[in-house]
């Protein structure tokens, strides 16, 4: 077994362990740990089995099996890339109306300690 196959199984086994820990956290969707479990048992077997990703290479026409893991991950890549977009633009939409929120209520309290202090001012 080569260098690089090892340090592709550690790498698999690690994608694996972090959909299991965030499955247990709860913290993530289940579609994004279902994309870890994929992607990391992938990885583990591609790299026990690297003819595997010849023969799906020959399937697509691409060159070599190399090429065809390369294709994939940059398409994933972008995939994620829109994902992490829409998320940002979720949470500034949200910080913008919190932010108006804020700015009303404030606006809303200075105008009245200013109607108080005026009716103070009469007595």
């Amino acid at each position: 077994m080569k260098v690089i196959q090892i340090i592709l199984i550690s790498f698999g086994f690690f994608m694996v362990l972090f959909g299991y820990l965030t499955v247990k956290a709860r913290r993530l969707k289940y579609k994004t740990i279902i994309f870890a479990y994929v992607a990391g048992v992938s990885l583990i077997i591609l790299s026990i089995f690297p003819s595997i990703s010849s023969n799906v290479a020959d399937t697509f026409g691409v060159g070599r099996g190399v090429d065809i893991i390369v294709y994939f991950s940059i398409t994933a890549l972008i995939y994620l890339f829109f994902i992490v977009y829409e998320k940002i633009e979720e949470q500034n939409k949200k910080l913008t109306n919190l932010a108006r929120e804020f700015a009303i209520l404030n606006a809303k309290k200075k105008e009245t300690k200013k109607h108080d202090s005026e009716k103070s001012e009469k007595k």
